[in-house]
C-alpha cells in the first residue's frame, strides 16, 4: 500500500556513517511529539532458550520475524520452516532491519532504543549470544522506526496514517534525537558503540524492484485490468528464477488514506496468471485481490521468498510463521509494492 496525503510526524535524530553506501529517500516531514507516560521495565535483553541449539542454522536459511513483542531468528530450508526459534529480545515495539550494516534497530515499551548486531550475533553461538546495545532512552511514543545512515536512509516496515509520528535516528558525531524546532529530546546512551561502528561496512544488497508507470509493461488479457490509473496496470518487475513475472493488475487509489494495488504472478512462456503469494496453480486468466503486491523479499537463491506473516517457496505452499515476516539475514531481491 502507499501513502496518499495523509500527514504524520517525525521525531529526528542526528548521527552519520561516512562509508555507508546506499541510496538517499526522501526524509518525513519532522513535528514535535510528546514524551511517553512511565511505563514498566521491558526485557530488551534476549530471552535465552531453556535448552539453546548448539549452532545457528546456515545463514541462507536464516530469517528475521516478530511475534507478539518478540523479535526471533528462525530458519526457512528445503525441509521447510525448522523448529528452531532464538528470541533476540522481547517487549519489542518497532523495529527495522537494515540488512546493508546487518543491524536491527528496535524500540521498547520502555521508551528506549536499542540495537542488535548481527554480525556480532553470527560469530557467537546461540548459549553465548552477545547483549542487544541500549542506544538511547526516554523516547517519546511512536509508531515508526527509521535511521539516516549518512545521507542513506532506512525505515521500518509499514505505512503511517495521518497523526502518527515517525522515530528518525541520525546518525552522525554528534547523535541525538530533535524536533524541527531542534528541541534534543530523549538521552544517548550508546555514544560508545556509535563512534566504534561508524566506519561500519555496507554490503551490497539487490535493490527494490518496484513495478511503476516509468517500467516494463505487459499486455493484458481483456478483462484482467482493473486499474483507477491506468498507467498501472500491465506494469511487471521479474519474481524469482523461472522466468516469471509480476504484474499490477488492479489499482484503488480513491478510498482511505492509503492507494491500494493488487497483483497476479505471469508465466510469459505459457501465457498464464496465478494469483500471489501461492505459486501452484496456473491459469489463462484470474482475479486479483487488493494488497496482493507484496512486497515479497527473496532469498539469496531467489528460491523463497517473505511476505506478510507467511514464508513460501516457489512451487509450493506457503507457511504461516505466527508472526510478521522482517527479511533474510542473506537477502536476495524485493519485489513489489507497499
Amino acid at each position: 500500500m502507499m501513502k496518499k496525503g495523509a500527514l504524520h510526524g517525525t521525531l529526528w535524530a542526528v548521527s552519520a556513517l561516512s562509508a555507508a553506501i546506499g541510496c538517499a529517500a526522501r526524509p518525513p516531514q519532522p513535528v514535535q511529539a510528546p514524551a511517553p507516560a512511565s511505563l514498566p521495565a521491558p526485557l530488551a535483553e534476549p530471552a535465552r532458550p531453556t535448552a539453546p541449539a548448539a549452532a545457528w542454522p546456515a545463514r541462507s536459511e536464516s530469517l528475521l520475524a516478530k511475534a507478539d513483542d518478540r523479535l526471533l531468528l528462525r530458519a526457512f530450508g528445503q525441509a521447510g520452516l525448522a523448529s528452531f526459534e532464538y528470541v533476540i529480545a522481547s517487549d519489542v515495539l518497532e523495529l527495522l532491519y537494515d540488512a546493508e550494516l546487518e543491524l536491527v534497530w528496535f524500540s521498547d515499551m520502555g521508551g528506549r532504543l536499542w540495537v542488535n548486531d548481527l554480525r556480532a550475533l553470527a560469530a557467537s553461538s546461540p548459549a553465548g549470544a552477545p547483549a542487544n546495545v541500549l542506544i538511547a532512552s526516554d523516547l517519546p511514543e511512536h509508531q515508526k522506526l527509521s535511521v539516516w545512515v549518512g545521507d542513506r536512509y532506512v525505515e521500518g516496515v509499514g505505512q503511517l496514517g495521518e497523526g502518527s509520528v515517525e522515530l528518525a535516528f541520525r546518525w552522525e558525531d554528534d547523535a541525538r534525537f530533535e524536533t524541527d524546532a531542534g528541541e534534543r529530546l530523549g538521552h544517548i546512551e550508546g555514544s560508545a558503540w556509535l563512534k566504534r561502528e561508524r566506519s561500519r561496512p555496507a554490503r551490497s544488497v539487490p535493490a527494490w524492484q518496484q513495478p511503476d508507470e516509468a517500467g516494463p509493461h505487459i499486455e493484458l488479457p481483456a478483462g484482467i485490468a482493473q486499474c483507477d490509473n491506468p498507467e498501472l496496470c500491465g506494469a511487471a518487475r521479474p519474481f524469482g528464477t523461472g522466468g516469471w513475472q509480476l504484474v499490477i493488475t488492479k489499482t484503488d487509489e480513491t478510498s482511505g488514506d492509503f492507494s491500494h494495488y493488487g497483483c497476479l504472478l505471469h508465466d510469459p512462456a505459457r501465457r498464464t496468471f496465478a494469483r500471489p503469494p501461492e505459486t501452484r496453480t496456473w491459469a489463462p486468466t484470474a482475479d486479483t485481490d487488493l494488497d496482493t503486491c507484496g512486497p515479497y523479499r527473496f532469498n539469496q537463491t531467489n528460491d523463497a521468498f517473505l511476505v506478510g506473516d507467511h514464508v513460501c517457496r516457489i512451487g509450493s505452499e506457503c507457511v504461516a510463521l505466527e508472526g510478521s515476516a522482517i527479511g533474510w539475514l542473506e537477502p536476495g531481491a524485493v519485489v513489489g509494492r507497499e
